[in-house]
């Protein structure tokens, strides 16, 4: 498969989050080619022992393994730092030219030989699950998106060639020429599968021409309000986000690695400990807030700026399930004075019987279900806000702390927490058996907009 760059545009687009929208194209082609490397790799090694699992990996790799990237560059424009090492898998190849898109892309057709071939617009912004979607039909796909100034396009061609304008001189024209020729179809977004099971919310799929900074600080926006769960606690909804967003800014464009946000984050969680068992309430629970944004923030910077890792993801989840009871019993150990035997730090074994069950239960579900607790039905959608988890007991701890109620909060956080697998454990018991087709997909469609709409006018309300 060929992913086809037209990068021949006289003027050159502002960066988002740090990286040029070239490099952004770039590092989204790399990641599906990783990804299909790896799905590959285990097809080949499973293939014998499991031939079932091997036939539904396939449905989830790429068809002609994506494996060539080609930009084309203006005449006299020189090659950019793309700030991207590929690997083997992948080869990466510039040309410059002053003829018409559509002969320029005619050429790409021949030389793909049969191989079918994505074409996108380096100044663009675009959904990487739309590339996929791209790269996985079978036929001739043009996906196009706003109107006037800011009409762009994206298309698919099977292999052979279409009948399209040779005179295009964007996308977006030579898509409409296509249409009008019928030799191409638009996406069709019932077959698009928005839900991000990560994020626990529905998104729709976008293409934004990004023509100058106004615009560009508007797609920004967008994509940090859609990068955030659809479920989730109301400190990370509605507190953290100003905060977040004034510091994934200047990380992303000092290009700091998400992993060495989470690795600070790592040390501040720990470091706490100790002062939390000593009663020193001011230092740790700056620490602790510290690492209660960060938290946030490596997860943002890491799907913005397309640096997400494996490593980092395990450093991150790994932490977030293993630090909480460590807290749990340093705010006993402190309030208690170190009296192993008091009532408090007796409730926080209970604590962390209650935070494992829950835990427990939680992935229960998930193997069940297919879906997550946090957003099977509406109603958990609305008790994730607040049931028993980190964010929302270290809130309520610093306030009772305060005004003088540590112990009486610690308590009520117990208390809350077996209420919170209480539930849960309703919920498994209740849909034991089920299927994620049961679910509800949280979707977030602001005021005035269609879902499913790629308009960056629909998203106002994330602004």
């Amino acid at each position: 498969m060929l992913f086809w760059i037209d990068a021949t545009q006289e003027h050159e687009s502002p960066e988002l989050f740090g990286l040029s929208l070239l490099e952004r194209h770039i590092r989204i082609v790399k990641r599906i080619c990783d990804q299909n490397a790896m799905v590959e790799a285990t097809i080949g090694q499973i293939s014998e022992l499991a031939p079932h699992l091997a036939t539904e990996l396939k449905r989830t790799a790429v068809p002609d393994r994506a494996s060539e990237i080609r930009v084309e560059l203006r005449e006299g424009a020189p090659i950019p730092d793309i700030g991207v090492t590929l690997g083997s898998h992948i080869s990466l190849t510039w040309s410059r030219s002053a003829k018409p898109l559509g002969e320029r892309l005619k050429s790409a057709v021949e030389d793909a030989k049969g191989a079918p071939v994505i074409c996108l617009s380096a100044d663009t912004e675009i959904d990487g699950r739309l590339v996929i979607h791209l790269a996985t039909r079978q036929d001739n796909r043009v996906f196009l998106s706003d109107e006037g100034d800011e009409r762009c396009a994206t298309v698919r061609i099977r292999g052979d060639m279409p009948d399209f304008d040779e005179s295009a001189g964007d996308l977006a024209t030579l898509a409409d020429s296509m249409l009008e020729r019928g030799a191409a179809q638009e996406v069709d977004l019932t077959e698009f599968k928005g839900y991000i099971a990560k994020l626990r919310r529905h998104n729709a799929p976008y293409l934004f021409k990004v023509t100058n900074e106004e615009v560009r600080d508007r797609i920004a926006r967008f994509l940090f309000d859609s990068n955030y769960k659809g479920a989730t606690d109301f400190m990370t909804s509605h507190v953290y986000p100003p905060l977040v967003w004034r510091m994934v800014k200047p990380l992303a464009r000092w290009r700091v690695h998400p992993n060495v946000v989470t690795i600070i984050g790592i040390i501040a969680t720990f470091s706490a400990v100790p002062l939390f068992a000593a009663g020193a309430w001011v230092p740790g629970m700056t620490l602790a807030f510290i690492m209660s944004v960060l938290d946030s923030v490596d997860g943002k910077l890491a799907r913005l700026t397309y640096t997400s890792t494996p490593q980092g993801d395990f450093l991150d989840h790994g932490t977030d399930y293993i630090h909480p009871p460590i807290w749990y019993f340093g705010w006993a150990w402190g309030l208690s004075g170190g009296d192993p035997y008091s009532g408090v730090f007796q409730a926080s074994i209970w604590m962390m019987g209650f935070y494992v069950f829950d835990r427990i239960l939680e992935r229960l579900f998930k193997i069940c279900t297919g879906r997550s607790i946090q957003d099977f039905r509406p109603i958990d959608v609305k008790l994730r806000t607040f049931t028993s988890r980190r964010n929302i007991n270290l809130a309520v701890f610093v306030v009772a702390l305060m005004v003088g109620l540590g112990n009486e909060a610690f308590y009520a956080i117990v208390g809350w927490q077996a209420l919170t697998a209480f539930y849960h454990f309703v919920r498994v018991v209740q849909f034991w058996g089920g299927d994620s087709e049961e679910g509800f997909e949280h979707r977030e469609v602001p005021d005035g907009g269609i879902e499913g709409s790629n308009n960056l006018s629909n998203f106002e309300a994330f602004h």
